[in-house]
């Protein structure tokens, strides 16, 4: 019983959407704050637990979920902070949704890293074909390469 519990928690990890809250210079929740400001063109979600095959695939229906409530998304912004640990199936499945968004001209690009995570992850082809930078030291330098490079400088209400 505790087996089949442990496995269907970490099945369905948290994946909170982000916003920036000004009075705590960082970036929390958007459902516990919802005075957070968010931008029109990018969605931030943090990955809460390791990533592997049985929850791979939900943190791709979670993506595509947010990317249905806001289709004027043109950037996913994943915080792996939260990521200890990866297996071969989830990088596969992270490397099948970059390269379809891609073909969407939605970029996908990752934050906060572990090293542990970012050297299975550079073992793969779709890491070194993509354009431009996939990956961020932090959330706030990921954010602010974006909002100083393209029109999301718009914060929404």
């Amino acid at each position: 019983l505790s087996l089949t519990i442990i496995v269907a928690k970490s099945s369905r990890p948290r994946l909170p959407v982000l916003g920036y809250v000004e009075e705590e210079k960082t970036y929390r929740d958007i459902r516990h704050y919802p005075e957070a400001v968010t931008y029109p063109n990018m969605v931030i979600i943090r990955v809460d637990a390791s990533l592997y095959f049985a929850n791979a695939s939900f943190v791709k229906d979670h993506v595509r979920e947010q990317l249905i409530q806001k289709p004027e998304a043109k950037w996913i912004v994943l915080d792996m902070s939260g990521v200890n640990d990866v297996d071969g199936d989830a990088v596969f499945t992270l490397g099948n949704m970059v390269e379809e968004y891609a073909h969407h001209a939605v970029k996908i690009v990752f934050t906060g890293m572990k090293a542990q995570v970012r050297q299975v992850i550079k073992k793969t082809d779709w890491y070194h074909t993509q354009d431009g930078v996939m990956e961020y030291a932090t959330l706030e330098q990921a954010v602010q390469e974006i909002l100083s490079g393209s029109e999301e400088r718009k914060r929404e209400p």
